[in-house]
């Protein structure tokens, strides 16, 4: 056996490992980095930067002083080492400087910019150290593994190519497995073993000259570099042709950086904004630029001219990237057939990231992939140093990525948007790679400039026809399936952190109305559908509410986490408060205020309100305040990973006054038993006096969850009276709360419950080191798992009562007492009505109902319920017969509907669907009048009724309905058709 083979072989192996714990450090750096700094855009992009920017300089720098070191293995095993005491002392080196950032941050509390500008520069100080020694690896290695300029591609390659595997290994390992299992601090330590492991090994094999590298023939001759025979043979490489495959290596990086941002971006609403989507992404990417470099440094030898190989990489890149937007209408269905499957691997958020990313971004990195060797073995071969060479292409490719990740949040993304953003890197690419291809040697002939101007022209052409135009490619995700159909976007923002959307639903089958909705990356966060407006009212009223009976005195100050519609902060403004502080971390939601005016009352005017787009964890962490009233958002634990944790508890705590309310909106849906008994320990870890306060209005599937330090004592009369006051019971009347009984019998258990539920198993905590929510509900939510009806059924049972919180009624005022504990029993029978309905039991659920209603006849809402549940059930039924292809019981079924409720739109265009089917054109052209009658804006039904009016040969009526349709929904792809068959 070759022992030089051999020892290389070992040492490619602590490459593979190293690449992998640097991977791991970026992950666990950055989640520990943004607890402190904020999860914001700015506060990211400062992680990011910093890191990567050490990456750079690290490679520049190392690449200089390799150049003068004898004993590059010794420097080699001191980086590793370096890296790997670090990570043991960076927790304890972040904490000590926790109370250096806070101060700073309330020292220019009065200036932003100066605040946003502390970040980077905080970050950048902690993790140069560290990232240097990570960027200098590569440069070092290279010093000692090529002597000679003729190997620079394939090992240079080799070297890149397991390095970045290693990475992919790191970012799967961590990202999807090792810190939800051991959590951040055990695999930081892990990490840091490998490393100084990694140093020592290196060390001992330096210091027993088990590695020895051999000089090739042509080194033996010459220098210990290049040797004199390779000098011979080396093309000379004029310098502006050096200066040009540095741009090159910087444009590649830049591009490769930018694409990762932009498709993110647009993926993000296929596979899902859970705590595995990034992670499934970049492994994807990772993998692809390992696979690229490596294969290129096998069989670069087949290609003479590597100038134009370069060329032709970065020109395919560009078509590439063009080409692939088209798939992204194609993604829907096979993400629909993955989940459909059934196999719970198949429908897992990891496989699902993997399988959706590989589709649309492995092309695209693996041709970046091999780049750098290209570059690498281009830029070496004159003679030098080539560990310098190497230094200057890695630092530049690197700077390239720092500047990519930066420009394209904040400049490509909210100015032109993705698509227009991938067609504008597409052309960076595409016009660099015509340049390389016009300036190499063989592109000097006319051959090379045809192919270079053919592949401009082809971009274009794809561009042009390929390329879907009638929308963004987000919109063809299955988040907004429905609007081909009958919902309607009314608004969106491309803004550097997010996607903000207002969407208007289809029409209500009770209540016709068309209830809007605002969603961030495709998740709903807050609208005007009653559910959503009784949980804004909720949010907005109840702990104010709360703190007036409890304390008798108005809250001063109060914070809440999330703008949305702002109709939660124009309820909080209504009280007798002196200041609101908004956080928001999406400014994109400002610009939709506009949308839901009648609910916010144009809050942003209001003198009591002062929105800041920040991180709530960094706002509260830095601020001086103490707030009598803290509300945290609307966002699942699945996606807002760091408001639910026993930190971010001990945060808000120690902001809270000492008699003052956290609130903390909690869901039923997509949070499994044993999820919600985590998110109680968790809080209650915390606060020693925990509530959830629930009301059953609207069929809700939201709840409160608030901690205090003392316990709260209501009376009974000042409740009353605060509820009395015009504007706040006008605006709790909107949703049927104005009433002292609804609102205190909506206190569903106290701590003493909560115990009783954790009980003594082992339930986890959801903490910063082991976040335990989000990873599981990832999963929870692929595999459908129903959670409304067991939540509450879990709750009702352990259901406590209001009677010793409430000052008055313990007096002995029978009535009052007779009246809470009635309204008591009515709520316990709606919440096990709504969890039947939740199931599809609307028959059982009506009964529960009706019960509910002759217990409290008082509550409108019970009496609309009744109705609701009556309609619903047999409307259900008429679909399940539609569904079985049963026309005649699903006509029957949707008859009976419509005689509860005649006034239906959707039931009069569903009676006329079935019509059609069963061929009765005529008499569903008549349902189909009737909807349009109702709701006229319809776009769906006039698209039906054009279809009659075709199959009818009326081609003039038919034309006249698709262009309704379209004029009420331009994205409806059915009407499209349909006009273009009739004209």
């Amino acid at each position: 056996m070759n022992p030089e083979k051999t020892t290389y072989r070992l040492f490619f192996v602590t490459f593979f490992l190293s690449g992998a714990c640097a991977l791991a450090y970026e992950i666990i750096w950055e989640r520990m980095l943004l607890l402190l700094l904020g999860n914001s855009v700015n506060s990211v992009a400062a992680v990011l930067a910093s890191f990567m920017g050490g990456l750079a300089l690290g490679s520049f720098l190392f690449g200089r002083i390799s150049s003068h070191v004898k004993r590059p293995l010794l420097l080699y095993a001191g980086l590793e080492a370096g890296i790997g005491i670090f990570a043991f002392v960076f927790p304890s080196l972040l904490s000590g400087l926790n109370s250096v950032y806070i101060m700073l941050a309330r020292q220019f509390s009065g200036t932003p910019w100066a605040v946003t500008a502390i970040k980077p520069v905080f970050s950048f100080l902690i993790l140069i150290v560290p990232t240097s020694f990570m960027g200098g690896t590569l440069p070092v290695a290279v010093k000692y593994i090529i002597r000679t300029p003729r190997v620079t591609t394939r090992r240079a390659g080799t070297l890149y190519g397991i390095n970045m595997l290693g990475a992919v290994a790191g970012c799967a390992a961590a990202g999807f497995y090792f810190i939800f299992a051991f959590g951040l601090y055990t695999v930081n330590i892990i990490a840091g073993s490998i490393n100084c492991l990694i140093g020592l090994t290196v060390l001992l094999f330096h210091l027993k000259r088990a590695i020895v590298p051999t000089p090739g023939p042509a080194a033996a001759a010459g220098s210990p570099e290049t040797g004199t025979g390779e000098q011979r043979d080396a093309d000379a490489i004029p310098g502006r042709i050096k200066r040009v495959i540095l741009i090159t290596a910087g444009i590649s990086g830049f591009c490769a950086l930018a694409f990762e941002v932009v498709w993110t971006r647009l993926l993000i609403f296929y596979i899902g904004n859970s705590i595995y989507a990034f992670p499934s992404m970049l492994v994807v990417y990772l993998c692809g630029s390992a696979l690229g470099s490596l294969l290129i440094s096998r069989f670069h030898t087949f290609f003479k001219d590597k100038i134009m190989l370069a060329g032709y990489c970065m020109l395919i890149i560009g078509m590439l990237s063009l080409a692939t937007l088209p798939l992204f209408p194609q993604l829907s269905g096979i993400l629909q057939k993955m989940i459909m499957a059934g196999s719970s691997t198949l429908s897992t958020p990891i496989f699902i990231g993997i399988v959706t990313s590989g589709t649309v971004l492995f092309g695209l990195s693996f041709l970046f992939g091999m780049i750098f060797p290209l570059a690498t073995g281009i830029f070496s071969r004159s003679p030098g140093n080539i560990s310098r060479s190497v230094g200057y292409i890695y630092s530049f490719n690197t700077a390239g990525a720092v500047l990519g990740s930066f420009l394209s949040s904040y400049a490509i993304i909210p100015v032109l948007g993705t698509t227009w953003g991938t067609i504008l890197l597409a052309a960076i690419c595409s016009g660099m790679g015509a340049m390389l291809v016009f300036i190499s040697p063989s592109g000097q002939r006319r051959t090379g400039r045809i192919i270079a101007a053919s592949g401009v022209t082809f971009c274009v052409l794809i561009a042009v026809f390929l390329v879907p135009w009638n929308r963004p490619v987000w919109m063809y995700s299955p988040v907004f399936d429905a609007i081909e159909k009958s919902e309607r976007i009314l608004f969106y923002k491309e803004g550097k952190g997010a996607t903000v959307t207002v969407r208007e639903n289809a029409p209500d089958p009770y209540d016709n109305n068309r209830y809007k909705v605002i969603e961030v990356d495709g998740v709903n966060v807050a609208g005007t559908p009653p559910m959503l407006r009784t949980t804004q009212k909720m949010q907005g009223h109840f702990p104010l509410l709360l703190y007036k009976a409890a304390t008798g005195k108005d809250p001063a100050y109060a914070f809440i986490l999330g703008l949305a519609t702002g109709e939660s902060s124009h309820s909080i403004c209504l009280h007798d408060i002196k200041r609101l502080d908004c956080l928001e971390i999406v400014p994109e939601e400002k610009a939709a205020l506009k949308y839901f005016k009648n609910i916010n009352h144009d809050i942003l005017t209001n003198p009591k309100f002062n929105l800041t787009f920040d991180d709530a964890r960094s706002f509260l962490l830095t601020s001086r305040t103490q707030y009598d009233i803290i509300e945290s958002d609307a966002i699942h634990p699945e996606v807002n990973i760091t408001t639910y944790t026993k930190e971010y508890f001990e945060i808000c705590k120690k902001r809270l006054a000492d008699d003052g309310i956290l609130s903390s909106w909690i869901p039923f849906f997509n949070l499994g038993e044993k999820e919600l008994k985590v998110l109680l320990k968790t809080i209650r870890a915390v606060f020693p006096h925990v509530m959830i306060w629930y009301v059953p209005h609207n069929h809700n599937h939201h709840a409160l969850l608030m901690g205090t330090k003392k316990k709260l004592q209501f009376d009974f009369n000042i409740l009353c009276e605060e509820i009395r006051k015009p504007k706040i019971y006008e605006s709790l009347h909107q949703t049927d709360m104005a009433n002292p009984y609804i609102i205190l019998s909506s206190m569903i258990i106290d701590e003493k419950a909560v115990d009783s539920i954790i009980g003594s198993s082992d339930i986890p905590l959801n903490d910063d080191n082991r976040l335990y929510l989000p990873h599981v509900l990832a999963h929870q939510k692929r595999s459908g798992v129903k959670t409304i009806y067991p939540n509450l059924k879990l709750l009702a049972h352990y259901g406590s009562e209001i009677f010793s919180y409430v000052t008055d009624p313990a007096g002995g005022d029978s009535l009052i007492t007779d009246s809470l504990a009635r309204r008591i029993k009515a709520r316990n029978l709606q919440m096990k009505a709504i969890g039947y309905e939740a199931d599809l039991k609307f028959k059982a659920a009506h009964a529960l109902y009706k019960k509910a209603g002759a217990l409290f006849p008082e509550d409108k809402q019970i009496l609309r319920q009744i109705d609701q549940s009556r309609f619903h059930h047999t409307m259900t039924i008429g679909k399940v017969y539609l569904s079985r292809q049963k026309g005649q019981k699903a006509y029957r079924a949707f008859k009976a509907a419509l005689e509860l409720n005649p006034n239906s739109a959707v039931l009069n265009n569903i009676i006329g669907v079935t019509l059609f089917k069963a061929g009765y054109d005529d008499d569903a052209l008549i349902y189909y009048k009737r909807a349009l009658d109702i709701q006229p804006d319809y776009a769906v039904v006039h698209y039906n009724a054009a279809t009659i009016y075709y199959k009818k040969g009326l081609r003039i009526l038919a034309q006249k309905e698709c262009r309704k349709a379209l004029a009420k929904n331009p994205y409806m792809k059915e009407a499209e058709n349909l006009l273009r068959r009739v004209k």
